[in-house]
């Protein structure tokens, strides 16, 4: 399964240590997207190893599943890739949440 990865981050130092971390494991799309493949458990792997290096009191960090069956168009700077609900909100010591109603969520 793909998933859209995007974090939302305060503190220059910290933004750069969770985009290297997740350079590690996903494709960087924008600068702060990246477009992971995988299962849902290496993808909470990869989460939780990402939430290390944030402040879950400033920051965010979420993972949104891409459809499966559908094309991905990207027609110039307004392009919407995210769908309309988060998959996976990642924080230390957060209980992960997978939406059911989601594709990939069970």
């Amino acid at each position: 399964m793909r998933w859209i990865i995007a974090y939302d981050i305060s503190d220059p130092r910290r933004l750069q240590r969770t985009a290297r971390c997740l350079a590690h494991y996903a494709q960087r799309v924008q600068k702060s997207v990246f477009l992971f493949q995988g299962d849902e458990q290496h993808l909470v792997h990869v989460l939780e190893e990402a939430a290390a290096q944030i402040d879950p009191r400033r920051d965010r960090l979420q993972a949104f599943p891409l459809a499966r069956r559908r094309a991905t168009h990207d027609r110039g700077r307004d392009a919407n890739l995210l769908p309309a609900a988060a998959a996976v909100v990642a924080a230390p010591g957060a209980l992960w949440h997978v939406d059911p109603l989601l594709p990939g969520g069970d």
